[in-house]
């Protein structure tokens, strides 16, 4: 099986940071493995960030605020330290940052340097992510970059594959789940007509380079006349700046997949459980477009791998620190044609 740890492919990116949102659950702490990787990747320092909002249990009275100050104390204490723990066997530089809630003043400095922002699926108390006031969704409008959402280990980490009746995901067949856990890791993109295409793009092939792994850019077309290779052709046009540019046999190959079938599910059934999945939002709100029915939902309510969300907001000047990769192959496809 090859291993998803590559070496970095490009220079280190000092001025940044990398930074994960650690209350001491069990997926927060799975999220500090995905940013102490993310960090050797870029080259970066990890800051672990624990906010005391949404710690303790929430149900003292007026007589017991001193006991709950220090219920929650002892709590940030121990997710830090758990953190810290996990990290003692890697290279990576990292600290703790604490902090009252998500608006305090000691985050200042992240919100400037974040180059991306690390999170578990749920928190300590089974708050999904991006949940409207949760700690995490607080945190993501905070620092305003991309957010990565680390995704399942373990047997349940498996392929998701297309979309079945009333829209629930079903897995892929044996065989195809089989292939997706044994290829290389891929950087997985979802680009559409949209004006934030080029952002989220110029955001998946610098993870591409990065990594070192191939690049995978899917478009899914819902019409059945559609003409594939006419529809990879265009958003081959469209993006040739940032799929050709930096051609260098270091980086790694390309491919554009046009796939007859709903946005969802087509981005899932080329996603393995080592792969890094790259969306954009809609919304004009940073997380605004994490609704239900959206593509970005769709993709963190099944979770095939990690995945990383790019606000709206990013510009394609901050997208593209990262040029394409080389020998792009435009790959048409038939995927869930109905």
């Amino acid at each position: 099986m090859v291993d998803n740890e590559a070496p970095r492919r490009t220079e280190p990116q000092a001025e940044g940071c990398v930074v994960v949102g650690c209350d001491g659950s069990w997926e927060s702490l799975e999220a500090v493995d995905v940013a102490a990787r993310e960090a050797r990747w870029r080259g970066q320092e990890l800051v672990v960030v624990t906010l005391e909002e949404g710690m303790g249990r929430g149900a003292h009275g007026p007589r017991d605020w001193a006991g709950s100050a220090r219920e929650v104390a002892e709590e940030v204490r121990s997710a830090g330290a758990r953190a810290l723990e996990r990290l003692r066997t890697t290279d990576v530089p990292a600290r703790t940052v604490t902090a009252t809630t998500a608006a305090s003043p000691a985050l200042e400095p992240l919100a400037q340097r974040a180059s991306v922002l690390v999170l578990g699926r749920h928190g300590a108390r089974g708050v999904g992510i991006f949940t409207m006031g949760s700690p995490s969704e607080a945190l993501a409008r905070r620092l305003g970059c991309p957010v990565m959402v680390a995704g399942p280990t373990g047997p349940q980490a498996e392929p998701t594959g297309s979309a079945g009746a009333g829209g629930q995901h079903v897995k892929p067949n044996a065989a195809k789940a089989a292939a997706l856990a044994r290829r290389h890791p891929v950087v997985v993109v979802g680009v559409d007509s949209s004006p934030s295409a080029d952002a989220v793009l110029g955001v998946a092939v610098a993870q591409a380079q990065t990594r070192g792994w191939p690049l995978t850019v899917v478009h899914s077309v819902g019409r059945a006349e559609a003409e594939l290779h006419v529809e990879a052709s265009v958003i081959w046009d469209r993006h040739a700046d940032l799929l050709l540019a930096q051609r260098d046999p270091d980086h790694s190959l390309a491919r554009v997949v046009v796939d007859l079938d709903d946005p969802v599910p087509a981005l899932l059934s080329h996603s393995g459980p080592r792969d890094l999945l790259v969306v954009g939002t809609r919304g004009e709100g940073r997380l605004a477009g994490l609704i239900a029915g959206s593509v970005a939902r769709g993709v963190l309510d099944a979770m095939p791998c990690d995945v990383l969300v790019v606000p709206r907001h990013m510009t394609s000047a901050t997208a593209q620190q990262g040029r394409a990769a080389t020998d792009t192959v435009v790959e048409p496809t038939t995927s869930g044609a109905r």
